[in-house]
């Protein structure tokens, strides 16, 4: 399996960075602007930023939360089948595996 920066991730200004502490810092991504006003792509720019910068947590909440229900739930009726499915096939993107 690939390895990403672990988090936390942080936001410095639209610079998503891993912060190693004594001024150590790892630039993750950049959120760009995008094709509208300068106001909406600056607006646009920063929750971007914000979104990135939570990716390793909500990956690690999702397979928590994957596994606990797959624990407590071994046969889930339709819909949680559904639910899990969809959440299985995220944590796969994100961690770049096959289903």
């Amino acid at each position: 399996m690939k390895k990403y920066t672990s988090g936390p991730w942080k936001v410095i200004g639209r610079d998503i960075v891993k912060d190693h502490g004594n001024n150590n810092i790892t630039s993750i991504a950049l959120a760009s602007l995008g094709n509208g006003s300068m106001e909406e792509s600056y607006e646009f720019a920063d929750l971007n930023a914000r979104l990135i910068s939570a990716a390793p947590d909500l990956l690690e909440v999702c397979e928590n939360l994957f596994d606990w229900i797959c624990e407590s739930f071994p046969h889930p009726p339709d819909r949680p089948a559904e639910l899990l499915l969809q959440a299985s096939e995220a944590i796969c993107k994100a961690r770049e595996e096959e289903d």
